[in-house]
C-alpha cells in the first residue's frame, strides 16, 4: 500500500507543476504592472514612477519569465507562496485562513452527497420496478438528476433565494451574522444550506445511480440467494453484504469526483458569501492579484491529490483484492 501511495504522488505531482506552470504563464500576459499597483496602494494616489521601478527591481518582475517561476516554485516548496500584489500583505496567512472553511464546506458536502447517494440509491435498488415503486423511483432519479443539469453555482443561486429569502430557514451567508463572533454554533447554523445544496449540485446524482445499480446487481447475485435459502432476514442481507458491496464504486468515484467537487465548493462560495479559497479566487482576479490566484491554484491542486489519495486508501482497506493488486503491482 505504502508503495502504491508513493507511485500515485509520483504521478500526480508532475500534473500539479504543469497546472501550475500554465498558470504562471498565463497570468504573466494578463494587463497590469503589480508594481504600480503596490507603489499606487502605498502612495495613496498617483505614485512615484521611480518608486514603481525600484518594486519592480525588489519583486523581480524584470527578469525572463523561467527564472521568475523557478524563484515563485522555491518559495512554493518551502511554504512561501509570496505577497500580495495588493496591499504587500503575505499569501501564505492569508490562504491558509480560507483553507479551513474551504475544507469545512467541502467536506460536509461530500458528506451529504455520500449519505445522500447511499440513502436514496439503496432505496432505488430494492424498490420494485413496477407500480408505486417504479413511479417511486422515477421521482428519486429526476430529483437527483439536477446535479447533472444544473450548474452547482445556479443550484446555490436558487437555494439562496428559496430557503435563505424566501423562506428564512437558514442565514443568508457568511459563516456567522455581521458583527457577531464566529462560534461552533453559529459556524454550523451557517453552514447546512450551502452543504446542502454543495452536496446535491454535485455528487448526488452520480452517488445515487452507482449505489443503485450496485444494489440491483447484487440483490440477483449468487450469495443473496443462498443467503435467502437459509432463511436470513432480508434487511440484514442488505445491510451486511448488499450495500457494503456496492459502496466500493462510490468510494474509487469519489476520487475521480475531487476536482469536480472542489470547483463546485468555490461556486457555493461566491454565491454565500463563504470565506474561503473560491471567494478569495474572485477577489484576486478582480483586483489581477496574480500572487493570489496562484496560491489558490496550488492549494487546490494538493486538496485534489489529498482527496485522491484518500479515496485510494480507503478503496484497498475496504476491498482486500484491490489492496492485493497493488502490492503485486
Amino acid at each position: 500500500m505504502t508503495r502504491y501511495v508513493l507511485g500515485r504522488i509520483a504521478t500526480l505531482v508532475p500534473m500539479l507543476l504543469v497546472v501550475c506552470a500554465l498558470t504562471f504563464a498565463l497570468l504573466d500576459l494578463a494587463p497590469g504592472d503589480p508594481a504600480l499597483r503596490i507603489a499606487t496602494q502605498l502612495a495613496n494616489g498617483p505614485p512615484d514612477l521611480s518608486r514603481v521601478d525600484e518594486l519592480r527591481e525588489e519583486l523581480g518582475l524584470d527578469d525572463p519569465l523561467p527564472v521568475r517561476f523557478g524563484r515563485w516554485l522555491g518559495g512554493v516548496v518551502q511554504g512561501d507562496f509570496g505577497r500580495s500584489a495588493i496591499d504587500g500583505s503575505p499569501v501564505t496567512e492569508r490562504v491558509l485562513d480560507a483553507l479551513g472553511p474551504t475544507l469545512l464546506l467541502t467536506g460536509s458536502g461530500l458528506l451529504v452527497s455520500i449519505v445522500g447517494g447511499l440513502v436514496l440509491g439503496a432505496t432505488v435498488g430494492l424498490l420494485p420496478d413496477r407500480g408505486p415503486g417504479r413511479l417511486a423511483r422515477r421521482a428519486i432519479m429526476a430529483m437527483t438528476g439536477v446535479s447533472f443539469v444544473i450548474p452547482a453555482f445556479l443550484v446555490a443561486l436558487g437555494g439562496l433565494w428559496l430557503f435563505a429569502v424566501v423562506l428564512g430557514w437558514f442565514p443568508a451567508g457568511g459563516m456567522s451574522d455581521p458583527g457577531e463572533p464566529r462560534t461552533i454554533g453559529a459556524t454550523l447554523e451557517h453552514l447546512v444550506l450551502p452543504a446542502v445544496i454543495l452536496g446535491i449540485g454535485t455528487n448526488l446524482g452520480v452517488f445515487t445511480r452507482l449505489i443503485a445499480a450496485g444494489v440491483e446487481e447484487q440483490m440477483d447475485a449468487e450469495f443473496v440467494r443462498n443467503a435467502r435459502s437459509r432463511s436470513i432476514g432480508r434487511r440484514r442481507i442488505v445491510s451486511a453484504h448488499v450495500v457494503r458491496t456496492s459502496i466500493i464504486p462510490l468510494i474509487a468515484q469519489v476520487g475521480a469526483s475531487m476536482a469536480y467537487l472542489v470547483g463546485g465548493a468555490y461556486a457555493v462560495e461566491v454565491v454565500f458569501g463563504w470565506p474561503g479559497l473560491g471567494r478569495m479566487a474572485v477577489e484576486a482576479a478582480q483586483d489581477q492579484d496574480v500572487t493570489v490566484i496562484l496560491a489558490v491554484t496550488v492549494i487546490s491542486g494538493l486538496v485534489v491529490v489529498a482527496g485522491n489519495l484518500l479515496a485510494d486508501v480507503l478503496l484497498g482497506v475496504i476491498d482486500p483484492r484491490v489492496r492485493l493488486a497493488r502490492s503485486d503491482s
